[in-house]
């Protein structure tokens, strides 16, 4: 009775870890998107930056 008590309770735990482990994934995921997008958004303000700097020692 106590072995399957233990039993239950260790597979309770397993199932709390993997869906832990599951949630962070998806999190990374999410977070390595936004990273993505941002780096995208920098190259593109930079690149905007340096045009208005070429147009202004044009000047």
């Amino acid at each position: 009775e106590a072995n399957l008590q233990h039993e239950a309770t260790a597979a309770q735990l397993r199932k709390k870890h993997q869906d832990a482990v599951n949630e962070m994934g998806e999190q990374i995921d999410q977070l390595q998107k936004l990273k993505n997008k941002l780096e995208k958004e920098k190259q593109t303000v930079k690149s905007e930056l340096d045009d208005i700097r070429t147009q202004v020692e044009h000047v």
